[in-house]
């Protein structure tokens, strides 16, 4: 069998629920992986750790900026240390996750026998509002990236842009060893006990920023309408919202926590807030973990309008949608709008759908033939 390399971000594999359980689902197929990973150093150490299947190789450290000159810099540096670390390489078996890992292996692949599956989560013409001459030319360049690979992997098929053969769809569901270990983490830690104080929990978790409903939660914490409210978060965060919880004593900060972890705080969640501003092409079509988190777990969520793929979620789990461009309706809806929120229960039905792990492992093993 060839070497199998997987191409992300952090400073280990399980960094974030997409790449800790492919990592899962490797170690249960005894496939190794060497992670070779651009890690950004932040001032919040990471605790995670790999199945040991897992080698991880950081070829690029930096630290955390703001700054847009020197983050863009940083990119092309980091491509061009993947082209030159894999020339050299043969019979090369690559899962890409992201266009800044993808595109120097595509390049590599013109002149070198590579074969590659591109994980697009969240394609990069879609994701930010690039003027629309640029939007043409990045999809032109996506579209000719996802036809080189042995397989194109989307969360959806709303995503698929591109209408070739090579798309697979494997929705952005947990995988079935972080359902499990989640459930008893949960039972073992009594969390429980958690709401004994407080008339709803609710659970704000993953990528925390303005295009994720950040200011809406900002303004629900700060609510002195809210302070019946327990406000879960995990995840990263700036440092307003960081001071705005450790003012707060109605709110529990979790950190950067694992998978496992970060999940079993939906068992005692009486709703996970889950914003996207619609303004941007791929929130439109969002597929996001956080509603099969949901779906699997029987949480409801709170999202907003303008999402095109939420009406057919309906039949997997319970949410209710806020106008997005008030960054007060969060806010109103968890002072006054009672009645709504005991309007969307846990979800009575069990989910009829095999668990991304299930799912990859079709995927991987045909890829490694």
């Amino acid at each position: 069998m060839e070497k199998l390399y997987c191409l992300g971000n952090g400073p280990a594999m399980s960094f974030t629920p997409y790449m800790s359980k492919m990592a899962n689902t490797l170690n249960r197929l005894l496939i190794p992986v060497t992670f070779v990973t651009w890690n950004r150093l932040t001032a919040e150490e990471s605790s995670l750790d790999d199945p040991e299947n897992v080698t991880v190789l950081k070829l690029m450290s930096t630290k955390e900026t703001s700054n847009k000159f020197v983050l863009f810099f940083q990119y092309v540096i980091w491509m061009i240390k993947v082209f030159i670390f894999f020339m050299f390489k043969k019979d090369l078996k690559i899962i890409c996750s992201r266009f800044e890992n993808v595109f120097p292996i595509w390049c590599l692949s013109k002149f070198k026998k590579i074969s590659y599956i591109y994980c697009d989560r969240d394609n990069l013409h879609s994701t930010y509002s690039w003027p629309l001459f640029i939007k043409f030319l990045l999809k032109k360049l996506e579209t000719e990236i996802a036809r080189g690979a042995k397989f194109h992997l989307i969360p959806g098929i709303s995503r698929n842009f591109t209408g070739y053969n090579n798309i697979r769809v494997i929705p952005n569901l947990p995988d079935e060893k972080t359902l499990v270990e989640s459930h008893s983490y949960f039972k073992s830690n009594r969390l429980s006990k958690l709401k004994s104080e407080y008339s709803k929990v609710v659970y704000i978790n993953g990528w925390l920023k303005s295009t994720r409903g950040l200011l809406h939660v900002k303004n629900a914490i700060l609510s002195d309408k809210c302070t019946d409210v327990l406000f879960i978060i995990a995840g990263g965060i700036d440092n307003d919202l960081s001071s705005i919880i450790k003012s707060r004593a109605n709110c529990l900060y979790l950190g950067q926590v694992s998978n496992v972890i970060a999940l079993s705080y939906y068992y005692i969640s009486d709703v996970v807030v889950a914003l996207y501003d619609p303004s941007i092409d791929i929130n439109k079509v969002a597929e996001p973990n956080k509603w099969w988190d949901c779906a699997l777990t029987k949480t409801p969520f709170v999202s907003n309008h303008g999402i095109t793929t939420l009406s057919g979620f309906k039949k997997y789990g319970n949410f209710v949608c806020i106008d997005y461009d008030d960054e007060q309706s969060l806010c109103r809806l968890l002072e006054n709008d009672f009645e709504m929120l005991a309007s969307i229960s846990k979800h009575p039905t069990t989910i009829d759908v095999q668990t991304w792990d299930k799912q990859f492992e079709v995927l991987i093993l045909e890829f490694l033939r």
